[in-house]
């Protein structure tokens, strides 16, 4: 059986795509069961470019949370408005502490993802 070019670029690039793949998947259980759990702190909420994909990106709001591990500090970014000073809890890979995961992910679902809606919520609240 003779394969074409195409096949086997196609073939290679599906192996690519599961071994990074599986390499995620492995990392997130590994930091679900083994990860160490700590608080990390919101210092900075901001406008940045959000890589998406290949070559775009977009403008987001990002809060940055920081945790400190051995004296080194590690940065957590979350894609909402996050008020200054917020602790958050997280669980970070024992090897690679700049690896890390929400522990609970679906906290900051409610929170706003840019300024226009926080401001929103917030003339709703002051109306009730």
């Amino acid at each position: 059986m003779k394969m074409s070019g195409y096949t086997i670029a196609w073939i290679v690039l599906g192996g690519i795509v599961i071994l990074f793949f599986k390499d995620f998947v492995l990392n997130e259980i590994s930091i679900q069961r083994n990860g160490i759990e700590t608080t990390a702190i919101v210092r900075t909420c901001k406008k940045e470019n959000v890589r998406m994909g290949n070559s775009s990106s977009v403008t987001k709001w990002v809060s940055r949370a920081y945790h400190t591990v051995n004296g080194q500090e590690y940065s957590c970014s979350i894609n909402a408005v996050v008020p200054i000073g917020t602790e958050v809890k997280i669980k970070y890979a024992p090897r690679d502490p700049k690896c890390w995961k929400l522990i609970n992910p679906r906290e900051f679902d409610n929170y706003p993802k840019d300024m226009e809606e926080k401001v929103k919520k917030q003339r709703s609240a002051n109306n009730v």
